[in-house]
Parts: C-alpha cells; sequence; structure tokens
C-alpha cells in the first residue's frame, strides 16, 4: 500500500505522477545505533536513525514504496545471538520493525540463510509485508513468493487518483548454495542471476506491469571483473548488468556494502545502493507519464540520504535521531544481549587489535588460529589423520574497508569478555578442515596476497591495497613463515580469477625451519565459507574436506578463551614483505592505531593525515 502524503514537487499535470521508491539493503538486523561486538555507540548504523529519514522522504511527496533488499535478518552482533535463543517467543525484533515501518516488500539475502531454514521461517511467520525471491526456489519456504504485483493507489498532479501495478522480483546470488551449503544443500535450487532477472522483467511485463523494480541483492562491478563483466565472473558484482536490462525501471542493489550514487559520480538513474547497516535511505524518484499504451516511465532520478557525516575531525556525527518507537522494539533483545555481553570469560597479558591486520601478522588473528588449530586437532583425535601437522588460515574480518575508520578491534590487555569472542571473529562460519598438499598451501597463499597492488622498484607513495579485494579474503597461514615479494604481479584478481599463472610472490615458505615441499599433507583450518572452492582458493573442494564441526567458531573461540588460553605472544611475526629497494607506499588505519605504532617499527611508519573518510594514512617504507 502506498503512503501518501500532502503536496507533490513534480507536476500539477493531469495524467503525470511522481512515485518516490525508498531503499534500505543489509541492516544485518542492526535496529539502533550501538554496536554489539565492540559494546559501545556507533553514529553510522540504526533502523532506528534511518527510520526517521523514510519519514521525512515519504512526506514530502504523495506516493511513495519501501522495500528492503536482503540481509537484515542476520550478520551482526544482535542478529547472531538473537539466532542463537532460536525458537523464541514472540516477533523477532527486526521482524516487529519493519512491520511497524509499513515496509511493502523484502528481499532475500543470503545471510537469511545463516542460522538455517527453521530460523528463517520462524522469523518470519510474524511479517506482515511479503518476502520474494525470484531466481531461487526452496522446498519449504512458502512466504517466499517468486514475483510480486503490488497493486498502489497513487495520485496524479491534479489529485486524481490512479491504480499503478508494480511488478518486483528479488534476485540474490547463486553462490549462495555454496556459502550456505551447510543449511541449503537439497532444499534450495537456483538460476543464474541475469538470466531469472530478463525472464521475469518480461513475466511481469506481461502480467501488466507499469513498473519494474528489481531487488538485486548483487553490488557494482569491479573493475578487474574481466571483460564480460557477466555471470561467469561470478554473481555478487551484476548490479549496472541487471540495470541495464530491458523491462526494468528501478534497481536496488546490495550485498557488497557500497554506496551509490556517490558524491563523486554516478549515473543519475534508477540504481540505488545504500550502504549497509542503515547507513542510507535510498531515494529513486520516477516520474510516469499516462500515454496510450499505458504508464510510461519518462524520468528517474537516485539519491543517498544519509544517517551520519564526518567531521572534519574525521568523527562521525549524526543527521538525524532516533525513532522512538524502534528504539523501543529493539529495547528487551538489547537489554538481553548486552547484559551477556559482559560477562567474563577468560583474560589477556597482550592489547589484541586489528589496526595492522592486513600488512602484518597480530596477536589477535594468532589467537583465532589457535583456536581453530585445537578444534581441528580434537575433531581428528584418534583417527587416522590424527598425526597430520595442523595449519590454521585465517582473515582479517574488521579491517577498515567500507566499514570505515570505526571497523577495527581494539581489545586492552585485561579481562576477556563474552562479546570480545563475536569482536575477534565476527562471521557465523563453522569450522572445516582440509586436506592440502603443500603446493595447494602455496596457491592458497597466491591467492590471498592477491591482495595487494604490485609494486615496482623505487615506487613513492604508491597504493598498497586493492580497496575492491575484500579482506576476509586476505588469509594468513599460521604455522608456516613466508615472505612475500610485492614487486611481482599478483596470481589472482579480487574476485579469485587466475589472471597470472607464471606470478608467483610468496616465497621461502617453510615448516618447522624446514622448506615447505610441494607433496607434503597438512591439515588446514579454515571455515564453511571456503568450502567448495567457489572462492578462487586452492584445496577446499568438497574432496579436501577431512572434518567439519557443527559448532560457529565464535562458540568455539569463546570455549578456547574460556579454558584458559590466551593470545600467544611469540610467533605472531610469521611471515613479512620482501624488501623492495626505495619503494615507499600509503597505508589507511584508524587514527588510533598511531598508538600502537610500534607493532610496525620495521615498516617506519610515518602519519600523511587524514582521508575524507576519516581514515589516517601512513606511508610505509618496503
Amino acid at each position: 500500500m502506498l503512503v501518501q502524503a500532502a503536496g507533490t514537487d513534480v507536476s500539477d499535470r493531469a495524467g503525470q505522477l511522481h512515485l518516490r521508491i525508498l531503499a534500505t539493503t543489509d541492516l544485518h538486523a542492526c535496529l539502533t545505533a550501538w554496536d554489539y561486538y565492540a559494546h559501545k555507540s556507533a553514529e553510522g548504523r540504526g533502523l532506528s536513525r534511518v527510520a526517521q529519514l523514510i519519514s521525512a522522504a515519504r512526506g514530502e511527496v504523495d506516493n511513495s514504496l519501501l522495500f528492503d533488499n536482503g540481509d537484515f535478518l542476520s550478520g551482526s552482533g544482535i542478529g547472531d545471538l538473537l539466532a542463537a535463543q532460536f525458537p523464541a517467543q514472540g516477533a523477532h525484533p527486526m521482524i516487529a520493525a519493519m512491520n511497524d515501518l509499513g515496509y511493502d516488500a523484502v528481499n532475500l539475502g543470503n545471510h537469511e540463510f545463516s542460522h538455517g531454514l527453521p530460523f528463517l521461517r520462524h522469523s518470519a511467520k510474524d511479517a506482515r509485508f511479503p518476502f520474494v525471491s525470484s531466481n531461487f526456489a526452496f522446498d519449504d519456504l512458502p512466504f517466499a513468493r517468486q514475483t510480486l504485483l503490488l497493486d498502489c493507489r497513487c495520485v496524479d498532479g491534479s489529485g486524481q487518483e490512479h491504480t499503478l501495478k508494480v511488478g518486483v522480483m528479488g534476485l540474490l546470488p547463486a553462490q549462495t548454495l555454496v556459502w550456505e551449503a551447510a543449511h541449503l544443500n537439497g532444499h534450495a535450487y537456483a538460476a543464474p542471476m541475469l538470466t531469472a532477472a530478463k525472464h521475469y522483467a518480461a513475466t511481469l511485463r506481461a502480467a501488466g506491469a507499469d513498473i519494474v523494480v528489481a531487488l538485486a541483492h548483487t553490488g557494482l562491478a569491479q573493475a578487474d571483473a574481466g571483460e564480460s563483466g557477466g555471470e561467469s565472473t561470478g554473481e555478487e558484482h551484476l548490479a549496472q548488468a541487471v540495470a541495464a536490462l530491458a523491462g526494468i525501471d528501478v534497481v536496488i542493489a546490495g550485498h557488497t556494502h557500497q554506496q551509490f550514487p556517490t558524491a563523486q559520480g554516478g549515473a543519475q538513474g534508477g540504481l540505488v545502493l545504500p550502504g549497509f547497516f542503515g547507513s542510507h535511505l535510498g531515494v529513486v524518484d520516477v516520474v510516469m507519464q499516462c500515454q496510450a499504451a499505458g504508464w510510461q516511465v519518462v524520468s528517474r532520478h537516485a539519491q543517498l540520504r544519509a544517517i551520519a557525516q564526518r567531521t572534519s575531525t574525521g568523527q562521525l556525527a549524526p543527521l538525524v535521531s532516533d525513532a522512538a518507537q524502534i528504539r523501543a522494539l529493539a529495547e528487551p533483545a538489547h537489554a538481553f544481549i548486552t547484559q551477556t555481553a559482559t560477562k567474563v570469560i577468560g583474560h589477556t597479558d597482550l592489547r589484541l587489535h586489528s589496526y595492522f591486520s592486513t600488512i602484518t601478522s597480530s596477536a589477535a588473528l594468532s589467537l583465532v588460529a589457535q583456536a581453530q588449530s585445537a578444534g581441528l586437532a580434537a575433531m581428528l583425535a584418534g583417527g587416522p589423520d590424527a598425526d597430520l601437522p595442523i595449519l590454521s588460515a585465517v582473515a582479517p574480518f574488521k579491517a577498515g574497508g567500507r566499514g570505515g575508520p570505526e571497523n577495527y578491534t581494539d581489545l586492552a590487555a585485561g579481562p576477556l569478555l563474552h562479546h570480545h569472542a563475536a569482536d575477534l571473529y565476527m562471521h557465523p562460519n563453522r569450522l572445516v578442515g582440509f586436506r592440502v598438499t603443500g603446493a595447494e598451501v602455496a596457491l592458497w597463499l597466491e591467492r590471498a596476497v592477491s591482495k595487494y597492488y604490485q609494486i615496482a622498484q623505487g615506487a613513492r607513495d604508491a597504493q598498497l591495497l586493492n580497496a575492491d579485494f575484500p579482506s576476509f579474503n586476505c588469509d594468513m597461514i599460521f604455522g608456516l613463515t613466508y615472505e612475500v615479494d610485492i614487486s611481482q604481479p599478483p596470481m589472482f584478481n579480487a574476485q579469485g580469477i587466475l589472471i597470472n599463472p607464471n606470478a608467483r610472490r610468496v616465497r621461502n615458505i617453510r615448516h618447522q625451519g624446514q622448506p615447505m615441499r610441494d607433496d607434503q599433507v597438512f591439515a588446514l583450518a579454515s571455515n564453511s565459507y571456503r568450502r567448495e572452492g567457489k572462492s578462487g582458493f586452492a584445496g577446499t573442494s568438497q574432496t579436501h574436506v577431512m572434518a567439519q564441526s557443527p559448532q560457529l567458531i565464535q562458540d568455539l573461540l569463546r570455549d578456547h578463551i574460556a579454558h584458559g588460553h590466551s593470545a600467544p605472544q611469540t610467533d605472531t611475526a610469521h611471515w613479512r614483505f620482501a624488501p623492495i629497494d626505495g619503494a615507499s607506499v600509503w597505508f589507511a588505519s584508524s587514527p588510533i592505531a598511531v598508538q600502537v605504532l610500534g607493532d610496525i617499527d620495521h615498516f617506519r611508519p610515518q602519519a600523511m593525515g587524514l582521508d575524507d573518510a576519516g581514515f589516517l594514512r601512513f606511508r610505509l617504507h618496503l
């Protein structure tokens, strides 16, 4: 149902109307401006804040619709902790909040399946809005509609009422079948995203849709995605490709936590990508004209409205306050979770942080690696593989990036609390052990170190990190020592596609002080996201899987800490960059990183000032 408000700013002509489409994406159950990993306020997030923008945007026009593009139910501290209480009594607070705001339709994102289909069905039962999922079919998810055709009451510029038929489809990367194989295997089937989008655009038009909206849980194309930029390179970056399809008028993108359009540019059309955690509201204004052939779209304009902005000192300052009704709906869950979060589970003698976790090893990553190794050893004990040497692959999750300069772990020396385990390992992955050879380990590392740009001798202040390469694919393997020579080209691109087969960056790989042999066999502790080898990592197919745990790594880590283990004070600097004569690079981190610069003394770091996103740039000497 459309929300109508006084006034319109488009036209006073009969037969012409203004439809405003409002959108959120990747809310990840962030109901309020609170970071449940770090246990502190967070001005750049919260549906309670974006609710104020929704209300204001509705009040400016006569006709509006509100959609969400998925990943609304889990993937954050509160989302995962609420899932751990399943089955709970009463409506899920995220569903209750979305009911209160009057969402017209919601797409299913990949993280909706992270805690299993029973949890999703239980949570969705209280929704007063429809769910859509077009390119996925499920054997037992009756509330998920293939498409929607909404009959929407609108008024034109002269005040005359019309019924506009709005077609809605929901798209999701087919790789979700791999990412969530533990929950979806045998229970879901997927069609390629673009193939489905073409089909359902035509189907909706044939059914009488005047305008077609694609809720596409996919991000922007990346620069090194290959010539086709199509589904052969994966479905996580097809937003522009979907928007270019005939018959689709508006695309709400998401999944990759990007923003589009931006102040730096972006096509003014029907494509919008409104950040994540409720950082932005997407607004697409569509002008439609009644013609002989029916209603026709004559113009589209997309914009983002932010809930916070950076000050000159790099801090986030709120632009809106909380909506009281959303805060009230969140309060019972907030009180329960924050009470649990502060329970002491262990102790650390070291400050555990991730400010430099993409450029050197760290005690924080080492603790996670230690927990994974211990967990895999326990699973293999007494079996035929018990004597295999165990390695552990860990990636830095909270390493700035699109999460901003607040997106780092920083735990003071002293007591470790319940929520710290989630801060150290934030994703709902499970422990998986892979049987790998030394040759596969070397290729695994080559995939990980492709995050770094190639740096020439004598380069001055070159960019070090490829921002399109997510840090969660920058694995570091504990149990080995090795060097990374980034004067050489990367073997893989950001999507894990082999681009330089003969390139070799990782050298001098050693296990227990001896050169690693290609034919050596290891047990490698990793996670369920790596399983099936779809991220470009060697040795991760199902045939390589030797052990799988039903336990979340976050919980395994919590138990490891509770049994008296703490971050090791040795063997943390297990890899380094090979020297490059006369070269310097720039690297961005939180301004707080100046407090621990001693951890990277070997780079001779120099502060270069804040950038527009609030990061502090450092010059590093290679």
